[in-house]
């Protein structure tokens, strides 16, 4: 992508705080919502990694819209976009991202979006094969991992979740995450082993499976919660629901 100046250095201005709290606020299909969280990543004109949420800086109904360090100075800024935000169209998304980012970055976004739908059916045909394919093993091979008062659950739970591909990443991580639980490895290694390529979304759908089918589920569900809160909380957090707050008036 042809990068300006300006960009580079807001870019490489955001990349210093990885690793750092920064507070943030989004819009999600016209909903604004608030959050401080750790910034794991910054990929260029795509979007931000911040906990376990991914947010895009424009894209299909949701937008990020300022982050600020934990001084309150401004990391990202978007004055093109407000709270009501909820575009959907490839084309209306695109004249955000030029306003944002210049017509430049907007054209090969575009071109990347359509290839990108062009690819779309094959992939999930290769996607639901793969998942098809991952169905007996993913239903039979955990057991031993698992409570056995729970064995008959975890089969229709993985028979009715390996259909499809994004499904199956998840049944088949929290199939891993069950035997490292069994081998008493620390929570932070089957948390990184296991959320690697996964969303937020799915990393939390792992986590809930840990909690609720291992033997030792209560320990990670621990350690699950309390990267997010320090408050106590009974059931299993997923970072890619929880930030969805309403923002507090006056």
């Amino acid at each position: 992508m042809k990068e300006k100046k300006e960009h580079i250095e807001l870019f490489e201005k955001m990349k210093a705080h990885i690793g750092q709290q920064v507070f943030f606020r989004y819009t999600w299909y016209a909903r604004e919502a608030a959050d401080k969280n750790i910034l794991r990543a910054v990929t260029p004109y795509t979007g931000v990694s911040v906990g376990g949420l991914w947010l895009p800086f424009v894209g299909n109904g949701c937008a990020l819209l300022d982050m600020y360090d934990t001084d309150g100075n401004v990391l990202y800024q978007n004055l093109n976009i407000d709270e009501t935000y909820d575009v959907r169209n490839d084309f209306k998304v695109y004249d955000h991202i030029a306003a944002q980012f210049g017509k430049n970055i907007a054209n090969e976004h575009l071109v990347n979006i359509i290839k990108w739908r062009h690819n779309y059916a094959a992939d999930k045909i290769k996607h639901r094969e793969w998942a098809l394919s991952m169905k007996t093993k993913l239903m039979e091979e955990p057991l031993v991992h698992i409570i056995p008062e729970k064995h008959e659950e975890w089969k229709k739970y993985a028979d009715n979740n390996t259909n499809e591909g994004y499904d199956c990443a998840v049944v088949e991580q929290s199939a891993i995450g069950l035997r490292l639980l069994s081998q008493n490895k620390s929570c932070k290694t089957i948390d990184k082993t296991c959320g690697k390529d996964l969303t937020g979304y799915q990393m939390g759908c792992v986590a809930r499976d840990l909690s609720y089918f291992s033997p030792k589920g209560d320990r990670f569900r621990k350690y699950w919660n309390g990267l997010f809160t320090k408050e106590k909380v009974d059931g299993v957090i997923n970072p890619a629901l929880m930030t969805l707050k309403k923002k507090k008036k006056g």
